[in-house]
């Protein structure tokens, strides 16, 4: 008989799951459940769609037999009984939904998402830190080079060519007084700043010059170089400290020896396909052969009145 076999959980019992099969979807199965009159709509936490549900049903029954609180209710984890559920499937399974891989993997692309906003966080706070360091460089460089590379200003080179002027007007021209000096102020415009421009460039091609520009860029380069500050984790408040610095919690004692300890090793995970399921933290009963199985799938059909 094809069908469904599922794993429910109903929040009005915590610990317990339902483990059975159905011909209809697990969905409907759910709402049948929900008015019979339990407080709270059963939630569906794994199904697979099997050619004969209602023997990998009491197989999987068997395998949770050690935790058997009444009927198909089982007082374990729901990582349990979707384990139990899959062995006993075996290969022969399609349309499979599992919520905890569902949620496994919701919280993977929460916590991709998260770290994600988190560098994009931190790399800005870095380039505006940098930002203001670089114009603390820029301020400390910049009167330096502005002496150093500029040359009088603009008013002096057009008071001295202005005063060329005036006496070129007045020898070489019958002009009045004030002619000669409005004639002066006029034509010396543009010879300013030319000489000015001309000026400045020499002073910057000068060795003080290129030496104060060069000093700037090195700090400048030295703040690109520079890594972020890194966050000190902020000290437990829950443990006081000792005198030694070393928290109360985890100081040894006067006498005792230290020895290191290697972390844990991680549980086991199954792999089936592109799911993974954690490893049981209750015993599940042993595969059996498959010609175990046929015979007593065989057995169960001979003995069921219905077949």
């Amino acid at each position: 008989m094809e069908g469904y076999v599922y794993v429910m959980s109903n929040q009005a019992m915590p610990g317990l799951v339902k483990v059975g099969f159905t011909t209809g979807t697990p969905d409907e199965r759910a709402a049948q459940l929900k008015s019979t009159g339990v407080p709270h709509r059963p939630t569906v936490e794994f199904y697979v769609q099997v050619p004969d549900a209602r023997a990998v049903e009491r197989e999987a029954h068997l395998r949770l037999r050690q935790h058997k609180e009444a009927k198909e209710w089982f007082r374990c984890s729901r990582e349990v009984a979707i384990a139990a559920v899959k062995r006993s499937a075996g290969v022969v399974q399609k349309n499979e939904f599992s919520r905890p891989a569902q949620e496994k993997l919701r919280e993977a692309e929460l916590s991709a998402y998260r770290d994600k906003a988190e560098a994009q966080r931190q790399a800005k706070v870095e380039e505006e830190r940098k930002a203001a360091l670089r114009v603390e460089v820029e301020n400390k460089h910049y009167r330096t080079i502005q002496q150093l590379g500029d040359a009088p200003g603009y008013l002096a080179f057009w008071a001295g060519t202005s005063a060329v002027a005036c006496v070129g007007l007045a020898i070489g021209t019958h002009l009045s007084d004030a002619g000669i000096v409005l004639g002066g102020i006029v034509l010396a415009a543009l010879p300013a700043v030319i000489l000015k421009e001309w000026a400045d460039g020499r002073k910057r091609k000068a060795k003080p010059y290129l030496d104060a520009v060069a000093r700037r860029q090195a700090d400048l380069d030295a703040i690109d170089r520079t890594p972020p500050p890194r966050s000190t984790p902020k000290p437990s408040a829950s443990a006081p400290s000792s005198p030694g610095g070393v928290s109360a919690a985890v100081a040894p004692k006067a006498g005792a020896s230290v020895r290191a300890t290697a972390p844990a090793a991680p549980p086991a995970r199954l792999i089936h396909g592109d799911y993974t399921v954690d490893q049981p933290t209750m015993p599940i009963a042993q595969d059996k052969s498959p010609e175990q199985r046929a015979r007593e799938r065989a057995a169960r059909k001979a003995n069921d009145p219905s077949g």
